[in-house]
């Protein structure tokens, strides 16, 4: 436990002496989500600029992904070409 609260800490760039263990982990997971908001955007924004069709964010987000993958090997050849 003490070796994830200083990751937390390092993780959002403060010194975790005055908060608690709850803070820490809701700042360490909003911190987490907010990365891969911005992430997701941008990979779908560049798998769209190099013609991909009907790409989303959620697609590329970690925490909106089923666990069903819909990528099939017909998909993945149309997208060769692209990268």
């Amino acid at each position: 436990m003490y070796k994830f609260v200083w990751e937390s800490a390092g993780i959002l760039g403060i010194l975790p002496h005055s908060l608690s263990f709850h803070q820490l982990v809701l700042m360490r997971d909003s911190c987490e989500h907010e990365r891969w908001d911005r992430l997701s955007y941008h990979l779908a924004l560049y798998a769209s600029m190099k013609g991909a069709k009907n790409v989303t964010v959620k697609q590329f987000h970690k925490f909106y992904q089923d666990n069903k993958s819909d990528l099939t090997s017909d998909k993945l050849r149309s997208m060769k070409k692209h990268f």
